[in-house]
């Protein structure tokens, strides 16, 4: 009858007609074909959209639901399609949906839901759906739960989607550079360094992987300073820094390609290596222990003498004590001076006693300024901080070549050192991250 007016079948319909023809047929040929259509149907109706074997989309149910989208949200954004197999748009959006998925493999969690095999857990989670596909975006808490309703492309609903992305890396500049490298110190840090403005996807997908067993950052080429201390050549670059027995150790280079997949693999043994240490201890009584305080002096190749980084840098260093004393923070030109004679001279030892090079405000620290006898600035001393305390002063012009002359007389047991009766004071301030 519905054939006689041009009206359509539904899908039951369909059904419910097929299984009448069999039934009234009395033919064995004629009721095994049509088995054999009524099975194909059945098969056609029922056919997933997505195979996990061969998509990044995550098959979502009942049973998954909570711990994959729910329990996550602190830091992962997803995106969860509630859809009908046979439904024509459904259909026509998977492969979209699909190639969406790849692009946003680790940085967007992409799911859907078989609203046929699992309708009480649509109802739950989309309520009542008018249309198909129902596509909600579930940005981290607090940010409340968006329902997707502009073009069914890749492109649009991920451009929709990334703005929820939330990251977890610093800017990171000249000036914040040690403080960064040597906070949360038994934890890997990673630092792309990049000529572009935005934080890319990428780097945000891994830092929110790796939240609280990585530290990432970004270092813009404008900061020259950085760039030339790890002798950046090309952008983007990315490299890890290792901890080390007294903070930050080595670092190394990542040279692979610029995908996550790549570079999620390259991280990954680093960040399994020290989550034990990359964590805060909860002693019994339940409260997290205080952070341990940044050092950033410990990467400085020129670090300021203060009382909070003395011991690491100078007093129970093992070694002698080269200060640069300044009127202040020294100028670039002075910086590179002294850099130049700390990276010349850091191999040379007398009697296997090391020598480290370091900077004084003398407008601060007045007792080392008095003790030393520092009449002028710029200035440079090498003082002895062991049992028998004693100083050394330089007199000349403040140039490599003098400079240098002078600590080859420290090194050849040439210089004259006058005694001090104690190690000079310094004055109570909060740590300084300045340095070189």
């Amino acid at each position: 009858q519905r054939r006689v007016h041009g009206e359509s079948f539904t899908k039951r319909e369909r059904f419910v007609t097929l299984s009448e023809v069999f039934l009234m047929s009395s033919s064995s040929g004629l009721r095994l074909g049509i088995c054999v259509v009524l099975c194909l149907f059945v098969s056609a109706l029922s056919k997933d959209l997505y195979d996990p074997l061969k998509s990044e989309v995550k098959i979502l149910n009942s049973g998954n639901y909570d711990a994959l989208i729910k329990r996550n949200r602190d830091v992962v954004t997803s995106i969860v399609q509630f859809h009908l197999p046979g439904d024509r748009a459904c259909k026509n959006f998977a492969s979209e949906y699909i190639k969406l998925a790849a692009d946003m493999k680790g940085i967007i969690r992409v799911g859907a839901v078989d609203c046929e095999k699992d309708a009480a857990l649509c109802e739950k989670e989309a309520g009542v759906i008018d249309s198909y596909p129902h596509i909600l975006i579930i940005p981290p808490n607090p940010i409340p739960i968006q329902k997707y309703e502009n073009q069914l492309t890749a492109k649009d609903l991920s451009a929709t989607a990334v703005r929820f992305v939330p990251s977890q890396v610093a800017k990171v500049t000249s000036d914040s550079v040690d403080t960064f490298l040597t906070t949360k110190q038994n934890m890997p840090k990673v630092i792309l360094f990049t000529n572009k403005k935005q934080t890319p996807l990428l780097l945000k997908g891994l830092s929110n992987f790796f939240k609280d067993r990585m530290h990432f950052g970004q270092v813009a080429d404008t900061e020259e300073r950085v760039v030339k201390k790890y002798k950046v050549k090309k952008f983007p670059t990315v490299m890890v820094f290792l901890p080390g027995p007294d903070g930050m150790g080595k670092h190394l280079t990542y040279n692979g390609e610029m995908k996550y997949d790549a570079i999620f693999e390259w991280l990954n043994p680093y960040a399994e290596t020290f989550v034990q240490g990359g964590g805060f201890h909860v002693p019994t009584g339940g409260q997290p222990a205080a952070e341990p305080q940044a050092k950033p002096w410990l990467t400085q190749t020129v670090p300021e003498l203060t009382k909070a980084s003395s011991n690491d840098v100078c007093l129970k260093s093992g070694g002698l004590c080269a200060i640069f004393l300044s009127a202040g923070k020294p100028s670039d030109p002075q910086f590179e001076i002294m850099e130049s004679i700390a990276n010349r001279n850091k191999q040379h030892i007398q009697r296997g006693t090391p020598i480290h090079f370091m900077w004084l405000d003398t407008t601060v620290e007045t007792q080392w300024v008095s003790d030393l006898k520092v009449s002028t600035t710029p200035a440079m001393a090498v003082f002895n901080p062991g049992k028998r305390k004693r100083f050394t002063s330089f007199s000349g012009q403040f140039t490599s070549e003098q400079l240098n002359g002078f600590i080859d007389k420290v090194i050849g047991g040439d210089a004259k050192f006058s005694a001090l009766s104690d190690t000079p004071k310094f004055v109570d301030r909060a740590p300084a991250a300045t340095g070189k």
